[in-house]
């Protein structure tokens, strides 16, 4: 069950931090000199904004699922130096400037809100990296697991994050298709969604093929049940053909041409590739594991 509470925060975490840091990261570069691809992104972009915060509260639900009493849960604020207690700070103070970016943006012009709305999301968005970071660093660094006990979980992690946040406003942008751009910017999102979800496989590829070239027997279990063994089918079907193949030859078949129906099912197929994705990690780690993966024995 712990398995399962985590998988479900590091998704909505990841897939809600990474929607909210490419909508910041696309309105930023537009306050400098026009680019005319973040222009016609922009518009499916802005709803990462509001969906960001709600995503990672929802993912902070799931978080305090996973550590059970509510006294342990509040003792980890009071424990910042910890590595749980920096990451549940830094899920908090991330929603905290989120909803203050979006509450000064939707006032009227003056000038507590010039200064205050950019600062917030600025700061919002610096710690929206810092929690799809501190989800894969936080396993990486379990030395009782050793199949993610590597840099390359973190990479993968921000990777999946980003596929997912993109998958995300693609979904939400095929409800909002009757609005100005909208269809122009899911089109556009296309072609730098094909490029992180390369990126995603090839840091799968490597995580997978790490136990093997560096002979470690304890991770190879784990790489070895992903697949060939009960966790194959999970991981062939979910991750690699709903959560990497179909986002990928959506991408590449809508580059030229706007199809909304095919976009938003690659969006969608990249949500449920993310959530395999965690789940068969998680799950494959902790099987094999020293010790229990929680979050609770190693940190609190």
């Amino acid at each position: 069950m712990a398995s399962a509470y985590i998988a479900w925060y590091l998704f909505f975490a990841g897939a809600g931090a990474g929607a909210f840091a490419i909508a910041s990261v696309v309105d930023f570069a537009l306050r400098l000199p026009p680019r005319p691809h973040l222009l016609k992104i922009s518009p499916i972009t802005d709803a990462g904004m509001v969906l960001g915060p709600i995503m990672v509260a929802v993912g902070c639900v799931f978080l305090l699922l996973d550590l059970g009493d509510p006294s342990i849960a509040f003792n980890v604020f009071l424990r910042p130096s910890s590595i749980l207690g920096f990451g549940s700070w830094a899920i908090v103070l991330f929603c905290l400037f989120a909803a203050l970016s979006l509450a000064f943006g939707l006032m009227p012009h003056c000038c507590a809100s010039k200064l205050i709305e950019p600062l917030s999301q600025f700061l919002a968005m610096i710690l929206s990296f810092v929690v799809i970071l501190y989800s894969g660093v936080f396993y990486s660094l379990f030395p009782s697991v050793p199949f993610l006990n590597t840099l390359l979980v973190p990479a993968l992690f921000t990777a999946s994050a980003f596929s997912s946040g993109a998958g995300l406003l693609v979904v939400v942008g095929f409800f909002r298709q009757t609005c100005e751009g909208v269809l122009e910017g899911m089109n556009g999102l296309s072609a730098i969604d094909a490029v992180i979800v390369l990126v995603e496989i090839l840091l799968l590829t490597a995580l997978l093929a790490r136990p093997v070239l560096f002979s470690e027997s304890d991770a190879s279990l784990s790489a070895f049940a992903l697949l060939f063994g009960d966790l194959s089918l999970l991981f062939w079907v979910g991750v690699v053909i709903i959560g990497c193949i179909v986002p990928l030859a959506v991408d590449l078949m809508c580059f030229s041409r706007l199809r909304p129906t095919v976009l938003c099912i690659g969006g969608i197929s990249a949500l449920v590739g993310g959530v395999c994705l965690r789940f068969c990690i998680l799950m494959a780690a902790s099987r094999f594991a020293i010790g229990f993966a929680a979050v609770q024995p190693f940190w609190v």
